[in-house]
């Protein structure tokens, strides 16, 4: 049985001292293989490569000798033959097998008082003889040879697996491997795509199967390689796994993330033609809900629509927006969420924020702090992440409470409200920030913060959010453990309300872009009474905090689709420089209204696509 030696060693046999050191070369099976009889014949000699000598700097002959014709017993799968008389040309086999431990072998030569050097390795067009050899021209110089012997050895460390290149964009992914004399291999990709995506890290699984001279016993850890990625193996295995770059940016429509997400959920029928008319205008992503996804029939059309999958997962909004005991959660938990208490003193909820829908009930935030219901959305996710192959996951509303869709530029900033400041979240910040907080209530304790420790409760916020996101990406990751991430962003600016962005929100870009892969700000400019151009100028202010490092995609809502000319507009400010493309919000109303209401829409998105 073969054995694999691992490192790199290479023995210059100089000196007495190296060559008590220096450990016998094995053969094919081991160390104590007694040679076979080998032969030479014409065959043998025109299958032969040609070795150019260099010089040697050696002053003596120190190594282990190969005895002449046919009997190499010092170094077995090694056999010198000479051509046509002894001291001439010389001929030298060597087992094809030794090279699967070997990468090369110096072969000195001794005329006289010169030596030669010979560096024998494989080469890619060498054809082997019948009996499993490779045969090696070794030529006389300038006088007889008087003998040869192996001075130097490297052991190979690596097997290279090839055939596989590094996914591009729209690119096809192979599914074998280029068989070699050793194994041969087959492929499987995570992301399952049928061509490459935009922006996706791909995950190449390699199964070898040996050939009958090759075993994978004794294969040591990471002992195969894969250009382009980093691969890795267990020890005794032929699984592989080769984890490669991200695919290049810039997706279909002038260099653009083109993302449909719908939010009113459809039977499979209408859902179909919403899929089929996200591809119509080049999407490339396609945000979901959960629900969506287990709908009878979703997941086949889902997974048939070669777009890349994100599933949207709101975090600290409360599903079911009740109060009752009977709610899903509170069935799931034995109790209501608790709820995040605001400087106020009130519940986080949106009947107090400005310019509330008209019974305010919509928006109720759960504290932060609630790790188990924390732990309940978690799991809430993973049957759709089950039911479809996820490029990534988007959080929404992993931020603190803020109603940001009733804020208007003339909106006092102080009216936004402040939280948590519930107990578990004081004494959290208290003991972070290493502060002592006054007060009973609380009103008080949120007064006495605001009033003495206004950036460290700031800070504490951004870091809350920042950690659970960690947290929550962790835990999934899990199970899913490729999976990319979005982040569904608050869409202030920088200034805006007096940095309610990290104030209120809890939201630092800087932070936040070095957990996600994606950023997508909530810019809904006609809910929000915005102009188009401020879609681009959210972008922008996002890109002025994080640079380059992730893309960043802001959202056109399509709800009120009748306004086409608004549409066509938001559409050009969302892809204009800086933006790395736009989110297609409502994606449903190109299905959800008469043929004629549908492409129109469909039309004043591609017209804005277009940029004309």
């Amino acid at each position: 049985m073969k054995k694999v030696l691992v490192g790199l060693l290479v023995l210059a046999a100089i000196g007495s001292m190296l060559i008590a050191c220096l450990n016998p070369i094995e053969g094919a099976g081991g160390a104590n293989v007694f040679p076979r009889a080998v032969a030479l014949n014409d065959a043998d000699k025109a299958a032969a490569a040609i070795i150019a000598p260099t010089v040697s700097g050696r002053t003596n002959a120190s190594g282990k000798d190969i005895s002449s014709n046919g009997q190499g017993a010092a170094v077995p799968g090694m056999y010198f033959f000479w051509d046509p008389k002894q001291k001439d040309n010389g001929y030298l086999k060597v087992e094809a097998s030794m090279f699967d431990k070997y990468k090369s072998f110096i072969l000195t030569s001794k005329e006289a008082d010169k030596y030669w050097d010979f560096l024998i390795q494989a080469q890619d067009d060498q054809v082997l003889t019948a009996d499993g050899f490779y045969v090696f021209f070794i030529p006389k110089q300038e006088k007889n040879i008087n003998g040869v012997w192996i001075s130097e050895y490297s052991i190979i460390t690596t097997l290279a697996i090839k055939g596989i290149d590094i996914p591009m964009f729209e690119g096809i992914p192979v599914t074998t491997i280029t068989e070699t004399d050793k194994f041969t291999g087959t492929v499987t990709w995570y992301p399952d795509h049928s061509v490459f995506a935009v922006s996706t890290q791909y995950i190449a699984t390699i199964t070898l199967t040996p050939k009958p001279d090759f075993t994978f016993e004794d294969v040591p850890a990471d002992y195969f390689t894969v250009s382009g990625a980093t691969a890795t193996n267990e020890p005794n295995s032929g699984i592989v796994t080769a984890v490669f770059p991200k695919t290049e940016s810039g997706p279909k429509i002038d260099g653009r993330i083109i993302v449909a997400k719908p939010f009113t959920r459809q039977n499979s029928g209408p859902f179909l033609t919403t899929v089929n008319n996200a591809k119509r205008l080049g999407a490339n992503q396609f945000l979901v809900f959960g629900d969506q996804v287990l709908r009878a029939g979703c997941p086949e059309i889902l997974t048939d629509s070669g777009i890349d999958l994100w599933l949207i997962a709101p975090i600290f909004y409360h599903d079911d927006n009740g109060s009752n005991n009977n709610s899903v959660t509170a069935r799931a938990l034995g109790r209501q969420p608790y709820w995040a208490i605001c400087a106020d003193g009130e519940l986080a909820w949106e009947a107090r924020s400005p310019n509330p829908a008209s019974d305010g009930t919509w928006l109720r935030i759960v504290c932060p702090n609630d790790i188990e219901y924390l732990n309940y959305r978690i799991e809430s996710f993973k049957p759709a992440l089950r039911a479809c192959k996820f490029t990534g996951i988007s959080l929404d509303f992993i931020r603190y409470f803020v109603y940001w869709e009733g804020t208007r530029p003339e909106t006092n900033p102080q009216s936004l409200r402040d939280s948590c400041f519930c107990d578990n979240c004081v004494t959290e910040f208290a003991a972070i920030a290493d502060v002592t907080v006054t007060g009973t209530t609380a009103v008080e304790k949120a007064g006495f913060i605001r009033t003495n420790f206004a950036e460290q409760w700031t800070d504490y916020k951004c870091g809350k959010i920042d950690k659970t996101v960690e947290y929550i990406l962790a835990e999934i990751r899990k199970e899913f453990p490729y999976l990319q991430s979005n982040l569904h962003a608050v869409p202030f600016t920088s200034t805006d309300h007096d940095g309610a962005i990290k104030r209120i929100a809890g939201q630092d870009f800087d932070l936040l872009s070095r957990r996600f892969d994606q950023i997508s700000p909530m810019t809904y400019n006609l809910m929000k009474v915005r102009p188009a151009q401020w879609i681009n100028d959210v972008a922008c202010d996002i890109v002025s905090v994080i640079g380059n490092r992730v893309p960043v995609t802001p959202t056109v809502q399509l709800n009120e689709y009748t306004r086409l000319a608004e549409i066509e507009d938001a559409v050009k400010n969302a892809i204009k420089p800086t933006s790395s493309g736009v989110v297609l919000w409502h994606i449903q109303q190109t299905s959800s209204n008469s043929a004629s209401a549908n492409e129109a829409l469909l039309q004043a998105i591609e017209r804005g696509l277009a940029g004309n």
